[in-house]
């Protein structure tokens, strides 16, 4: 019998709805995409920041920095002669050195902020499902592998068992081929719990319940071809990385509250105009007033703004740092992955699978023995769980490196021929 080779990653993955209970539910890594975009905890938390942030953006756009401040006062009449006395009195607070335009530009520096933390958040749980899904699909095509085997394995033990005769080699050869397919029966186990737990991984991410059946519909994918050089793919990273950007923008924001507080030193004034009538007389006036920056100068804050936005600088020239290290690591994992795919694919494989069929040749013509016949299998099914695992280790780099750069890779210079 030929143990032909061909690995076939159709597997699955959907959300396409809410599932009643029982029900199985089929996902493509789309859907199972925008589901993690619905229901990540992370996700909702920054989104919940970013509409924090706006309603402060609507706060700093008043032209005042107070509301009106009215007094009234109530004095009763004092005799028949003399009528009730009373007054009142309007006050607004008013910036002379035009504050209100920094806080605004603090307020949109810090609302750019949160946008791109929430955008670096989103491709972090992009990255996450797609990588569970990945996952999945590779224990899924090393369960079907280790039935296979398994199968094959119980029936050569069957053979072995059927034809045992009285001498030593009969009998050992007996022995291997059970122990084998008990090693099979072994391996099929654990591939069925890797399965499980791929499959519990992503439920957690999709917000499932724990017992909810799910079919993943899909391929794991080829290479396509080489990618762009590493330092183009940094200065895209440079361009469109959110957890960059919304560093920028902070060290932004912390760069116009420096001068905010430089110019909150500036006291303020207060205008009050003011009515009133005392014994039967009307009086009205207007006086201004302000803090004497004598105690508190505005030092202080001033100081601490500046050293905010130390921080904020060192934070940003770590984050460059950071994202050029971590393009520099996805990079290299991606080619070595692509590099030990070709390996696998071109040399390994095919020697591999011919291997074992021109054994099996000769085991049907009673020219090798069981023992022999044995081994040359669990090279191919070696080399065969190697193919899985370097394909998914390539689907897995690229995953890792498109989150790297912030997105999508540019396009990659050639598309790599399929098997």
């Amino acid at each position: 019998m030929r143990a032909g080779f061909l690995v076939v990653f159709s597997l699955a993955v959907v959300v396409s709805g809410p599932a009643t209970a029982g029900e199985k539910v089929r996902l493509t890594l789309g859907e199972a995409i925008r589901r993690a975009e619905n229901v990540s905890p992370d996700l909702r938390s920054s989104s919940a920041e970013v509409l924090g942030a706006r309603a402060g953006l609507r706060r700093h756009k008043a032209f005042l920095p107070s509301n009106p401040f009215v007094s009234v006062g109530l004095q009763p009449r004092l005799s028949d002669d003399i009528g009730a006395s009373y007054g009142v009195a309007v006050s607004q607070e008013i910036e002379l050195a035009r504050q209100s335009g920094l806080r605004l530009r603090v307020a949109r520096a810090e609302l750019g902020q949160f946008e791109a933390h929430r955008e670096s958040v989103r491709l972090t749980a992009i990255a996450q499902v797609k990588s569970a899904f990945i996952s999945a699909l590779g224990a899924r095509e090393r369960v079907e592998l280790a039935r296979t085997e398994a199968e094959q394995a119980r029936r050569l033990a069957e053979e072995a068992a059927s034809a045992r005769g009285a001498s030593t080699v009969s009998r050992m050869e007996a022995n291997i081929a059970a122990a084998q397919a008990a090693r099979a029966e072994r391996d099929l186990a654990l591939a069925e719990k890797a399965w499980g737990d791929a499959l519990g991984l992503l439920r957690y991410y999709l917000a499932y319940p724990a017992d909810q059946e799910l079919e993943l519909v899909g391929e794991l994918e080829l290479p396509r071809g080489e990618p762009p050089p590493l330092s183009t793919l940094i200065g895209h990273a440079l361009e469109n990385r959110p957890d960059w950007v919304a560093q920028q923008r902070a060290f932004d924001a912390a760069d116009e509250r420096v001068r905010l507080r430089r110019r909150e030193r500036i006291p303020n004034v207060t205008v009050t105009a003011s009515v009133s009538r005392f014994e039967g007389d009307t009086f009205g006036g207007a006086d201004v007033g302000f803090y004497l920056p004598v105690l508190h100068r505005g030092d202080v804050e001033v100081e601490e703004a500046l050293q905010a936005r130390e921080r904020a600088r060192a934070d940003l020239d770590d984050t460059r740092r950071i994202v050029e290290w971590e393009v520099g690591q996805a990079y290299r994992r991606y080619v070595a992955a692509v590099e030990a795919f070709e390996i696998l694919r071109r040399e390994v494989l095919p020697r591999s699978d011919e291997n074992l069929r021109l054994e099996e040749e000769l085991y049907a013509r009673g020219e090798v023995g069981l023992v022999d016949l044995i081994g040359i299998r669990i090279d191919a099914l070696s080399a065969r769980r190697e193919y899985v695992d370097a394909l998914v280790e390539y689907n897995d780099a690229r995953v890792e490196l498109e989150r790297s750069v912030g997105g999508s890779l540019p396009a990659e210079k050639r598309e790599s021929k399929r098997s």
